[in-house]
């Protein structure tokens, strides 16, 4: 009877021992094949945590890009958002790091034959432990984004200039152009001069090529016409600069909402407001008030610069900080050297070169009037009736001078000769 209790004991304190010893096992075992895991899967985890990186990395473009349409459209960031890219960026650092610490574990010891094994080990842990942090940050990060967003300055507005020849008489002008951009004390600049003498193909030159030597940031342009439409000119200088000024019809709104973005974190900007007319601008409240615009002249700011076109000159003459810029015809070599350049080699025919000097004089030395005829005849080269093609063309440009003409008996130039003849007949008023 003993002997059977002790076997009976025996076994259950074998069984209990065993599960003991299972259980002990299995706590052993975890951290053991864990660790051979880091080892074995090295370049797997770095490889995993390289990709779930580049996740990150567009996801965190997209809330970027909100980011920047926020700030464009002057409104506040939430501070989740903030602390999100804070941690976006400080994560990313210690994972480039990582990635880059990766090279190390080759050299080892004895010249490379033994790597690094501790490093090895290090490493693969943490990226491990770190793909954990990027997936999660990459998740929160989708609910800041959204599919698409209005696209920045940068990406929307090109101003391209391809009628633009630097003539001497052009280049003077552009030089003292950018001497009063870069005057502190100068933000207003106006160039006049008569119809067709260049003055928008000048201002978009200086804008080009301040962007291209990065003199400024921004630029924007609206069109003023005879007609002017402030409400008009406002929303395009706000598409430019990406700015949203949606359903906002308060004046004052709208103003103030411009006036904030163009003075947003000290950007140098260039507002051009093209082909100003006199007799309406009065009319329209532009001469008295630039600022209820939206337009932040004057004042301690001297990032903010705005061009303008006109005919005359004397607008807005109680600002002190204005430079007005006369922009003359071409001299009479640089008109002949710009219709030559339009025209092609015909010009050098001595049947066609006496007709041309007479055209050129019956462009009145106009930029836009040499480019446009010129670039209509050079269309008509090759054709053997070109010759009575130029001296209709000379006939009408001289009839252009007192009449306004409305249509070309020859069909083939009627569409370029219109805008020219017209052009000139509007000089001549």
């Amino acid at each position: 009877m003993a002997e059977a209790l002790a076997q009976v004991a025996l076994t259950w304190l074998g069984k209990i021992w065993d599960a003991i010893l299972v259980k002990v096992g299995e706590y052993l075992a975890t951290p053991i094949g864990r660790q051979f895991t880091y080892m074995f899967y090295f370049n797997n985890n770095i490889m995993e945590l390289e990709i779930q990186l580049e996740k990150l990395k567009t996801t965190r473009q997209d809330v970027e890009m909100g980011v920047d349409e926020t700030h464009r459209n002057c409104r506040v960031l939430g501070s989740n958002v903030e602390t999100w890219l804070k941690s976006v960026n400080e994560v990313t650092t210690e994972v480039e790091r990582i990635i880059q610490d990766k090279a190390k574990v080759k050299e080892g010891c004895l010249n490379g034959w033994c790597p690094n094994l501790k490093l090895r080990y290090s490493l693969s842990r943490k990226a491990v432990e770190k793909t954990e942090v990027v997936i999660n940050l990459k998740a929160d990060g989708v609910s800041y984004s959204k599919s698409s967003y209005n696209p920045s300055l940068t990406t929307m507005v090109t101003i391209t200039n391809g009628d633009f020849t630097e003539f001497e008489s052009r280049r003077l002008i552009m030089k003292e152009i950018f001497e009063a951009l870069q005057h502190d004390k100068i933000n207003l600049i106006g160039i006049y001069g008569t119809g067709g003498v260049g003055k928008t193909t000048m201002v978009k030159e200086v804008a080009k090529r301040a962007k291209e030597d990065n003199l400024i940031d921004e630029v924007a342009m609206a069109i003023v016409g005879q007609n002017p439409d402030l409400t008009n000119v406002q929303a395009c200088i706000a598409d430019m600069l990406g700015l949203e000024l949606g359903d906002k019809t308060s004046p004052i709104m709208r103003a103030s909402l411009l006036r904030r973005r163009l003075l947003q974190d000290n950007k140098k900007v260039i507002v051009i407001l093209d082909d100003i007319w006199a007799d309406q601008f009065d009319l329209h409240g532009m001469s008295t008030d630039l600022h209820g615009i939206g337009f932040p002249l004057g004042g301690a700011n001297k990032n903010f610069k705005m061009l303008y076109t006109s005919r005359t000159r004397d607008l807005w003459h109680d600002l002190r900080t204005k430079k007005e810029i006369h922009l003359d015809l071409l001299s009479e070599e640089e008109a002949w050297r710009l219709f030559r350049e339009k025209a092609g080699d015909s010009t050098d025919s001595p049947d066609l070169k006496p007709i041309a000097e007479q055209i050129v004089n019956e462009c009145g030395r106009l930029p836009s009037a040499l480019v446009l005829v010129g670039t209509a005849l050079s269309k008509k080269s090759g054709r053997n009736y070109i010759k009575q093609i130029w001296e209709a063309m000379l006939d009408r440009l001289s009839c252009a001078r007192s009449t306004r003409v409305d249509e070309d008996p020859l069909q083939e130039v009627q569409e370029e000769f219109a805008t020219v003849a017209n052009a000139l007949a509007k000089k001549n008023h």
